[in-house]
């Protein structure tokens, strides 16, 4: 497995910052200088390790942003079969090819497909995606954090971020990433199917 990349690490600095950032200033303020060097640091360092919480939150979260329930294992093929997917037609004919291939169920076969096409080098496009995946499971968790805790602190003492325009903010965010995340797990599943169709000298899918 490659290391972890710059990208691979904004995926964990940029939700936790973001968290971090609506409970510190939503609570004090900023009253005080920019902060120098050091300041910095630690607080890239306190949102890199903010930013792993909500990534462990957002892991337990991620079914739901497929329409599953939380701490459930989400459908990889979630996105492909359904009316109006790309394969909606195609259910039957892309099962045989992944059955004919992997001797097992769709689901299992699926899974067995990722692992040969990173065994053949044929997975920097799934890698690119996972990234984004990642980045955007993130920000919506860390948006749908950042919106409870304004309203904590609206309701339970004050907030110096106006509640009329960053609750919407969040509302909006949070709808956002989440649209997205689900966008690029659609390509991931599309690359797969497309991968092993090109592997089994199938025809190619029709777009």
């Amino acid at each position: 497995m490659n290391p972890y990349s710059v990208y691979d690490y904004l995926t964990f600095i940029m939700p936790g910052t973001s968290v971090l950032f609506v409970a510190f200033y939503g609570w004090f303020g900023w009253p005080w200088a920019q902060p120098g060097a050091s300041v910095l640091v630690g607080i890239i360092a306190a949102g890199f390790i903010a930013g792993n919480a909500v990534s462990a939150l957002a892991t337990w979260l991620e079914p739901m942003l497929l329409g599953g329930r939380p701490g459930s294992h989400p459908d990889g093929l979630w996105g492909q079969f359904a009316a109006g997917d790309r394969y909606a037609d195609r259910k039957d004919e892309i099962e045989a090819v992944f059955k004919t291939r992997y001797g097992c169920s769709l689901n299992a076969a699926y899974r067995q497909a990722q692992t040969e096409l990173r065994d053949l080098g044929k997975a920097d496009g799934l890698d690119r995606i996972n990234q984004q995946l990642g980045f955007y499971r993130g920000m919506a968790v860390a948006a749908v954090c950042s919106l409870i805790i304004e309203i904590v602190l609206d309701l339970a003492w004050h907030t110096h971020l106006p509640p009329g325009l960053w609750i919407p903010i969040f509302l909006v965010t949070t709808w956002l990433f989440a649209y997205r995340f689900r966008r690029f797990w659609r390509w991931y599943g599309d690359y797969v199917i497309r991968g092993v169709i090109q592997l089994s000298d199938a025809p190619a899918p029709k777009t």
